[in-house]
C-alpha cells in the first residue's frame, strides 16, 4: 500500500530546511557569517602554506579570543575548502553538517521525518548548521560510537577523528573501557595520537607543550561568559567556579563507570553528560549533542521531543551567553537527560538494540 505524507510531516520537514537555506543564503555575503566556517578555512589555508593557524596565547590574553583554537588535524581537514571559493566552499560544508544530522538520526533508529525537521528547528542544531561549527560532525561521530559499538573499527575511527576536530569527547573513550571495550579503547588512543603527532610535526610545533597553553588561555578569556557549567557556576556567583564543574563532570564519569554494567545506554548518556560538563568553553551549538538522549527516549515525535521545541524559542545567542539564557538551556539539559532516567527505570529492560 502507498504511503502518503501528511501535511504535518510535510510543513515540519520543508520549514527548517527553507529556513536553513534562508539563513545560510543570506550569511553568504556578510563578512561576519558562517563565522566559524569562515575561522577553519582560513586555519586550512594557512597550514597549505606551512604557517602555524594560530594566535599566541599571551596575544589571546592581551586581545581577546582570536581565530582558530582547535587541534592541527581540525586545520588540515579544512584545507581543501581553503581552495574552493568561499561561497562553494560554504555551501558545501554546510550540506556536510547538515547531512549529519540526518545520519545521527539514522544511525539511532529515527525513521519519523518529523523528528528529522524538529532536529533541524532545534535552536543549538540550526546554530551549529548556520555559524559553520563541526558540531553536527561530533554528533554524528557519537551516534557512530554508539551505532557499532559491538564492533572495534567503526567506533575507534568514529570517536578518533572527532577528537582530531575537538577534543570533546574523550569521556566516551572511558566508556569504552568502563564497558571492557578495550580494543576500541586502544585502536582510539593509538589513531588519535598518530594523527595528532603527523599534524603538529608537519607544521613544526610542539602541540603537546603549546596547544594546553592555547586551552588555557582561551578558557581565561571565554570560560565565564559561554554556555559550559564553569560559566553557569560563575555566572551564579559561586566559589571555585571551575573546580565546581570538574567535580560535577567527574561525578558524572563515576556514573558512567557504575552504570555501565547495568545499562549501557544509560552509561553512554552519562558519558555525554560529561562530555558537556567538562568543556570549560562551550557555545549553545555544543549542545547538538542532546540529540542522542533524544533520539534514546523516542524514535518518534511526541512529547519526549519537547526540550527540542523549547529550545527554539530560547532567545539565546551563538555566544555572549546571557545568565537567563544559561539557565533555562541547562535546565532542558537536565530535564532530558532525567525523563531518559525515568523512562528506563519505568520499563526495566534491557537497553535495546539501536
Amino acid at each position: 500500500m502507498r504511503r502518503t505524507v501528511s501535511w504535518s510531516t510535510a510543513l515540519l520537514v520543508c520549514l527548517p530546511v527553507a529556513a536553513l537555506v534562508t539563513a545560510v543564503t543570506r550569511d553568504l555575503d556578510k563578512p561576519d557569517g558562517l563565522i566559524d566556517f569562515r575561522i577553519y578555512r582560513l586555519a586550512g589555508r594557512a597550514v597549505l602554506h606551512g604557517h602555524s593557524p594560530y594566535a599566541s596565547p599571551h596575544s589571546i590574553l592581551a586581545h581577546g579570543p582570536v581565530g582558530f583554537v582547535y587541534p592541527a588535524p581540525a586545520a588540515w581537514a579544512m584545507a581543501p575548502f581553503s581552495l574552493l571559493p568561499f561561497p562553494l566552499a560554504a555551501v558545501c560544508f554546510t550540506l556536510i553538517t547538515t547531512a549529519a544530522v540526518v545520519v545521527t538520526l539514522y544511525v539511532l533508529g529515527v525513521r519519523d521525518l518529523r523528528c528529522y525537521g524538529i532536529a533541524l528547528l532545534m535552536m543549538p542544531v540550526s546554530t551549529a548548521i548556520t555559524t559553520g561549527t563541526v558540531s553536527t560532525l561530533i554528533a554524528c561521530a557519537a551516534a557512530l560510537v554508539w551505532r557499532y559499538r559491538n564492533s572495534v573499527l567503526v567506533p575507534a575511527l568514529a570517536l578518533a577523528a572527532a577528537l582530531m576536530l575537538k577534543p570533546l569527547l574523550w569521556p566516551l573513550a572511558i566508556w569504552f573501557a568502563a564497558t571492557r571495550r578495550w580494543r576500541a579503547a586502544g585502536l582510539t588512543a593509538v589513531v588519535t595520537g598518530a594523527g595528532l603527532l603527523a599534524g603538529y610535526a608537519a607544521l613544526h610545533i610542539d602541540g603537546l607543550r603549546s596547544y594546553p597553553a592555547l586551552v588555557k588561555a582561551t578558557t581565561t578569556v571565554e570560560g565565564r561568559g559561554s554556555y559550559s557549567v564553569y560559566g553557569l557556576l560563575s555566572r551564579l556567583g559561586l566559589p571555585a567556579p571551575l573546580a565546581g564543574a570538574y567535580v560535577i563532570g567527574a561525578a558524572l564519569l563515576v556514573a558512567t563507570w557504575v552504570l555501565a554494567r547495568r545499562d549501557e545506554r544509560l552509561s553512554f548518556v552519562a558519558a555525554i553528560g560529561a562530555t558537556l560538563a567538562l568543556t570549560p568553553v562551550m557555545w549553545v551549538h555544543y549542545f547538538t549533542l542532546l540529540l542522542i538522549p533524544l533520539a534514546f527516549g523516542s524514535r518518534r515525535l511526541s512529547w519526549w521531543w519537547a526540550p527540542a521545541v523549547v529550545m527554539w524559542f530560547v532567545n539565546a545567542k551563538p555566544a555572549d551567553a546571557s545568565p537567563a539564557s544559561i539557565t533555562l538551556v541547562w535546565w532542558l539539559v537536565l530535564l532530558t537527560l532525567a525523563a531518559l532516567l525515568a523512562q528506563r527505570q519505568r520499563t526495566a529492560t534491557p537497553a535495546a538494540t539501536a
